[in-house]
């Protein structure tokens, strides 16, 4: 099923973001001193970047997981209660957002620990020089990527977690079935992938920017092949 305003929630995410990390490179940039220190970074930084990340994904990424959650319940033509429906979403939301906030927190600090420790072991870079390895982490490049692959994970989820629901609540399994536009930009992992059933937890994203889709099935109804995972082996992968 495709993703319901995907553009604009990639937007909304990435600008969000872009503005948290412009903020948060001026400020680590003072913080880290002259010469500069990882050291000089206090655990306040480091709280409230994990603060603010979090309030510019939590809206968006929580409708989008919702969204997507009603329209299949819509699409098998039921009519969940949309408490239970808001119960769920939220118990998703708030494991997946502690796990990708700390995730995005984390991949920075390790970032910044080991740009500057090279600047301190090369004489021969200057700051302007580590300033434009550090905003690697905080470009509009890397909030375009989260955005994009976070959004098809939430809107991924959101249709998992009414299956699971349909499982439960009518004893039937399901199948799931990878999607992508099937077009020129299809990268090499997802393209066999595509109308294939897959293992429920092979789900997308599969990389970065991935913005590929699924969809269901009742075990038992259709005729592909489930994926032949030993062509990655074979593929080097």
């Amino acid at each position: 099923m495709d993703v319901n305003n995907r553009d604009k929630k990639e937007r909304e995410i990435a600008r969000r973001l872009a503005r948290v990390f412009g903020d948060h490179f001026e400020e680590v940039m003072e913080q880290m001193g002259d010469p500069p220190r990882f050291e000089n970074i206090p655990e306040e930084y480091w709280q409230q970047y994990n603060v603010d990340i979090r309030t510019a994904l939590n809206v968006t990424l929580n409708t989008a997981f919702f969204n997507q959650f009603m329209e299949a319940m819509e699409g098998f033509g039921l009519s969940f209660d949309d408490a239970e429906a808001s119960a769920d979403a939220l118990e998703f939301i708030q494991g997946y957002m502690f796990d990708l906030v700390n995730g995005i927190v984390e991949t920075t600090r390790t970032g910044l620990r080991k740009e500057i420790t090279a600047f301190l072991q090369n004489g021969d870079m200057t700051i302007d020089d580590l300033a434009q390895r550090l905003y690697r982490y905080y470009s509009p490049n890397r909030a375009e990527m989260i955005a994009i692959t976070e959004v098809t994970r939430a809107a991924v989820e959101g249709e998992e977690a009414l299956i699971k629901k349909l499982e439960q609540e009518y004893g039937v399994e399901y199948e799931l079935i990878w999607l992508t536009a099937n077009d020129e930009r299809v990268c090499t992992y997802c393209g066999p992938r595509h109308n294939k059933v897959v293992e429920r937890f092979d789900r997308p994203p599969a990389h970065p920017r991935c913005r590929c889709t699924t969809a269901y099935r009742r075990k038992g109804e259709g005729d592909e092949e489930y994926f032949d995972y030993a062509l990655d082996l074979t593929n080097g992968r």
